[in-house]
């Protein structure tokens, strides 16, 4: 048996041992690869989001179709491929249980312990999955939960945070290595947070220039890992 299956397996022991909660919370796939029909090839590029969103009943039943948000989000995520010029990339999340949003996540868990509990499971999965197809750069969409996660993938900050152009404020992205020198970039998450003109180009730019370096790197240093 395989490091990854083996550690998803425990994801979804995990998720079948507590039916009053999984009943709430759908689990998803590990993985998503797009465009559809492709394979991922190591070192991949890797959209790590924090968990799969929730679409109503009514909505559900209506159609099978993706939503509007949805469909910006996959066109986001085209658009950061390119960037990064990887012909597929893979989907996955910091946590696969399903909810509308954080918040409900936490109420249906019961306890913030709860949910840390299941961050660092989950990101034992998740980067099982990474040994096994070793990451080019992992672009993780959103700022929460960034300590938590920080420590679970075993993260290095590197530089300062990227401010937002005055007179805006806040952070629009903020870079860190795993042990293996991989980038991983946190970004204002690309359809929940609002974004002024260009910053999602300056985004992309930044996930680029990312890729090529450590594509460089690896070319200097066949020998060295692209993984952890």
């Amino acid at each position: 048996m395989s490091k990854r299956r083996a550690a998803w397996e425990a994801v979804e022991a995990d998720h079948s041992s507590r039916p009053e909660s999984a009943l709430r919370c759908k689990l998803g796939d590990q993985l998503i690869v797009h465009p559809a029909g492709s394979q991922l090839q190591a070192p991949a590029f890797y959209i790590l989001g924090f968990n799969g969103g929730e679409t109503s009943e009514d909505e559900a039943s209506r159609s099978n179709t993706p939503t509007r948000s949805a469909r910006h989000w996959f066109d986001l995520c085209a658009r950061a491929a390119k960037a990064v010029a990887a012909p597929a990339w893979g989907i996955t999340e910091r946590c696969h249980w399903g909810s509308p949003d954080i918040p409900t996540l936490t109420k249906r868990l019961r306890t913030r312990t709860a949910l840390r509990r299941l961050l660092t499971l989950h990101a034992q999965a998740n980067l099982a999955m990474f040994e096994e197809t070793p990451a080019l750069v992992v672009w993780v969409t959103g700022l929460g939960y960034m300590s938590e996660t920080v420590e679970d993938y075993g993260l290095t900050e590197v530089g300062e945070p990227k401010l937002r152009a005055p007179p805006l404020k806040g952070i629009l992205w903020r870079e860190f290595v795993d042990a293996g020198g991989v980038p991983y970039l946190f970004s204002r998450h690309p359809t929940g947070a609002r974004y002024a003109t260009g910053e999602h180009n300056l985004l992309f730019e930044k996930l680029g220039e990312l890729a090529q370096a450590r594509r460089a790197l690896l070319a200097k240093s066949p020998s060295a890992s692209p993984g952890r």
